[in-house]
């Protein structure tokens, strides 16, 4: 569910934003600051939302993607309690998705506080 929805915003964001493709790292870092990099490297999902519904979107787009987070690291627990683990490279991309659950919401705190 989570890979269709995620496929549908990056074919929205292509007809609406084209331009959210040519992404310059560099450039982003400087002008938004590293929240927003970190934003774009752990949480592509949130990076082409934005691209493709605009900047806000709204209490019901952040609690769907608050939830797509917590399947995330359900997950990553469900692939490593088994005795023989799930393959390293999916655990790697569960792990991320995990750690981005909780990094960047710490992030958006230090960078508002500060």
């Amino acid at each position: 569910m989570r890979e269709a929805i995620y496929l549908l915003a990056t074919v929205l964001a292509l007809l609406v934003n084209p331009s959210y493709l040519l992404l310059d790292v560099r450039a982003t870092w400087e002008e938004d600051g590293w929240v927003y990099v970190l934003i774009c490297v752990l949480s592509p999902e949130k990076y082409v939302l934005t691209a493709a519904l605009g900047a806000d979107f709204g209490f019901g787009g952040s609690l769907a993607l608050l939830l797509f987070d917590l399947a995330g690291a359900a997950a990553f627990v469900t692939a490593i309690l088994p005795e023989e683990p799930f393959p390293p490279p999916l655990l790697v991309g569960y792990a991320v998705a995990a750690l981005a659950m909780v990094t960047i919401p710490v992030a958006l705190l230090v960078t508002e506080g500060g």
